[in-house]
């Protein structure tokens, strides 16, 4: 079950919950798909100044947004560059209780390959153009 936690101000809501992330050649595919015109009916913006890295989110919509994500005592603004594509892919983060992937780089410099960890996730109060 996913636990809310309350900031005051400007988070609109942040979540704890587990981080997995993709291996390196999805993370690869997946930005230069999400990069080139005409891939797929989710574009990643051009503009990605302040973001370092990336997180697969459950749902589509979220493409292009930016969520600030901890874990033990990091903090990275993450854009949302991929969704779970299939139903099966949205029972096993809902089951257990994942609340995103981050990029093979991302879960590189975090030491976290190959294992999911604990975090937060906060969506910002105003979404990302």
């Amino acid at each position: 079950m996913l636990s809310t936690i309350a900031l005051p101000l400007a988070a609109a809501s942040c979540v704890v919950g587990l981080l997995s992330q993709y291996a390196q050649r999805p993370t690869d595919e997946t930005l230069r798909n999400r990069s080139t015109p005409g891939r797929t009916a989710y574009m990643l913006p051009e503009d990605r100044q302040g973001v370092d890295g990336y997180i697969a989110a459950l749902s589509c919509r979220d493409i292009g947004q930016v969520w600030t994500v901890h874990w033990q005592g990091r903090t990275a603004r993450l854009m949302v560059y991929d969704c779970a594509g299939d139903a099966r892919t949205r029972a096993w983060m809902q089951r257990g209780n994942v609340l995103g992937e981050v990029d093979y780089y991302t879960a590189r410099d975090w030491g976290i390959v190959g294992r999911a960890v604990e975090g937060v996730v906060c969506r910002d109060a105003t979404p990302t153009p």
